[in-house]
Order: C-alpha cells, then sequence, then structure tokens
C-alpha cells in the first residue's frame, strides 16, 4: 500500500493538469489508469487532493466512471484557463 502510494505521489508531482479542464476527475481517471500500476477508482480521490490548481464543484452536474467491475458517481469538477480566472479577478 505504501509503495502504491509512493507510486501515485510521484505521478502526480510531475501531472501536468490541461486547462482549461471541464471534468478533472475524468481527465485523471483516463491518465491515472495507464500510469498507476494497480490503479483502482478510489485512487482519484487522492489524487486530486495532490493537485495544485484551484479546482471548481459543479454542484448541480454529475458524471459517472466504470473501472473494473466499479462505478464512482461525482459531482464535475474542473479546473479553468488562467486567462479566464485572472478575467473575473478584474
Amino acid at each position: 500500500m505504501e509503495r502504491k502510494r509512493r507510486e501515485l505521489f510521484r505521478i502526480m508531482n510531475s501531472y501536468e493538469a490541461p486547462k482549461p479542464c471541464p471534468d478533472i476527475i475524468l481527465t485523471l481517471h483516463s491518465y491515472l489508469k495507464d500510469a498507476l500500476s494497480e490503479y483502482e477508482l478510489p485512487d482519484i480521490v487522492e489524487a486530486i487532493t495532490g493537485l495544485n490548481e484551484p479546482v471548481h464543484a459543479n454542484a448541480t452536474k454529475k458524471n459517472t466512471i466504470e473501472h473494473d467491475g466499479w462505478s464512482y458517481t461525482y459531482h464535475v469538477r474542473s479546473i479553468e484557463d488562467d486567462s479566464i480566472t485572472e478575467a473575473k479577478r478584474a
């Protein structure tokens, strides 16, 4: 378990989230299922906390990911483009 956590930390340390990203959880799932050995859906929860980007939750929009016989339904979270974020602050 600890080895997997270190591997996830290493992967997330070098991960560059796309901007804008309308569904960062789905994007992370697609990335991690190839990058992380023994990937499981709960790894997304730990990965999202390792992002160095502000993540915006949508209270009304949901999505479901299915992987290895499991499903994960979540509120969609997005990352905005830096230029959009800066324009909103101005």
